[in-house]
């Protein structure tokens, strides 16, 4: 005759019960996925000891989360700046989460670290095509972290001659802004000078000739070659340029989050509304 407790508890359940997940198991799960030890575990208990099993099933637990967090706002995070040594190929990739707390988390410097050096080591031009090539890792992510992540943008170059040069403004929080300056003449320093004024000035349009006829009043201030060179003020970019025989092609800056539109907390009315 069966129990109460056999009656009430699925076999299923019973059997789960006294399976023993060893160690080695849990640490070979967390080694292959990245993913926190509780949660191996639970993953292992659930396929039966079975690590593919558990894997799959993780897998599509954290892109079923990811579906989930996909509309949510990203606007924080970071700008990876990556540049060959020969200054023949650099790249800017920006990739974001929801928040800074994140955006400072070792796994999502990482991620960004690594999505860079696979633009810049493959030479992606195309961010779409970026995006497939880390999807993998990203779903991964988005369950560790609980937020959503995102490659939202990728400035790459790769130059026969010339020079590109780049700059990274930021902290130990992270990178909030990147610069690529593309040189057809030029030195190294010169290239990185340029790339520090266009982080701090932030010039729409490389020359007055880029600049749309209704705009043409303020072109000095928008303008590279018409801003004050900061190093000396009393000439202009374009006078530097000529002064040192040097020209510039293009110019990209990447600042973390421009563009997107932000939701904006109402915290009065949330907290009310948890008081109701």
């Amino acid at each position: 005759m069966k129990t109460l407790k056999q009656i009430l508890i699925p076999k299923t359940a019973q059997k789960v019960k006294h399976m023993t997940i060893t160690a080695a198991q849990v640490k070979e799960l967390r080694e292959r996925t990245n993913a926190g030890m509780m949660d191996c575990k639970k993953a292992l208990t659930e396929s039966g000891g079975d690590i593919e099993k558990a894997i799959a099933a993780m897998q599509e637990a954290g892109q079923a989360n990811a579906i989930k967090k996909a509309g949510r706002t990203a606007s924080e995070g970071t700008i990876v700046v990556l540049g060959s040594s020969d200054g023949k190929r650099a790249v800017l990739v920006e990739v974001n989460c929801e928040t800074d707390f994140v955006a400072r988390e070792d796994k999502f410097k990482q991620f960004a670290k690594a999505t860079g050096e696979k633009a810049l080591q493959q030479g992606f031009t195309n961010c779409e095509a970026l995006q497939n090539e880390t999807e993998a890792d990203r779903l991964t992510l988005v369950g560790q972290l609980g937020e959503n992540v995102t490659v939202r943008r990728l400035a790459f170059h790769e130059l026969q001659s010339g020079i590109v040069g780049s700059y990274a403004h930021g902290d130990a929080n992270g990178v909030r802004i990147g610069v690529l300056v593309v040189l057809t003449r030029g030195t190294f320093d010169l290239a990185r000078d340029l790339a520090m004024q266009i982080a701090a000035m932030n010039p729409e349009y490389l020359a007055v000739t880029d600049v749309p006829e209704a705009r043409k009043a303020a072109a000095s201030d928008i303008t590279l070659l018409g801003q004050s060179f900061l190093k000396d003020p009393t000439k202009t970019v374009e006078v530097v340029l000529k002064e040192q025989d040097a020209a510039i092609a293009s110019f990209v800056r990447f600042e973390v989050g421009e563009g997107i539109e932000k939701k904006e907390d109402n915290f009065v009315a949330e907290v009310m509304a948890q008081i109701r």
